[in-house]
């Protein structure tokens, strides 16, 4: 069994040569630590914020279609239930279910560069978090959490529109912000559906 000594170079006991094979494999896990790290975590990331975004995407997806339903927004076409599906999911909701498929990609890359296996094992670990997170259920089931969210998005964005001066989108957003409260009065307590 080699002993250490502190720079990280072992010595065979009783031969007295340092075995520089276990000193650069010790350095060379320092150095990819960071890069590792970085990859990890975009693996969690995405993991975590992946079943969040479907349940993001299929609630304001089934608001938007009820808002248009209902006759709450005046000439609602198929663009329209498009555009208030966005005008709801503005901002850092829209993040979490537009581009997340690029971080198992990006810590597969990364991984690749410092252990070779890592480029499959990443991108499984996170696909696999992302399963058990969906089957779970981690994140909220009910309508109203999602419903409440969007209108005091719009609720904000309309106050910042008003500032600015853009009164019809700001009155846009507040029709859509009040067509949500009562979405949300009448379903507050019903199980969210994902369909797949």
């Amino acid at each position: 069994m080699p002993t250490y000594d502190r720079a990280g170079t072992a010595e065979a006991l009783g031969s007295g040569v340092p075995d520089r094979g276990a000193a650069f494999f010790s350095n060379r896990i320092r150095e990819a630590s960071m890069g590792l790290w970085f990859a990890a975590i975009l693996t969690v990331l995405y993991g975590v914020a992946s079943p969040l975004g479907d349940r993001v995407r299929a609630a304001s997806g089934w608001a938007a279609m009820e808002l248009a339903a209902a006759g709450k927004i005046e000439g609602a076409s198929g663009g329209e239930v498009s555009r208030i599906q966005w005008s709801m999911t503005r901002g850092w909701p829209s993040l979490l279910w537009g581009d997340l498929w690029l971080l198992p990609l990006l810590a597969g890359i990364i991984g690749l560069f410092h252990i070779w296996w890592l480029a499959a094992v990443l991108p499984a670990a996170a696909f696999g978090l992302r399963f058990i997170l969906h089957r779970l259920g981690a994140f909220p089931r009910t309508l109203g959490w999602y419903l409440s969210l969007f209108r005091g998005r719009l609720l904000r964005e309309a106050d910042r529109l008003e500032e600015k001066g853009a009164d019809d989108e700001a009155a846009r957003l507040t029709r859509l912000a009040r067509g949500l409260s009562d979405l949300e009065a009448a379903h507050s307590s019903a199980p969210l559906t994902i369909r797949s």
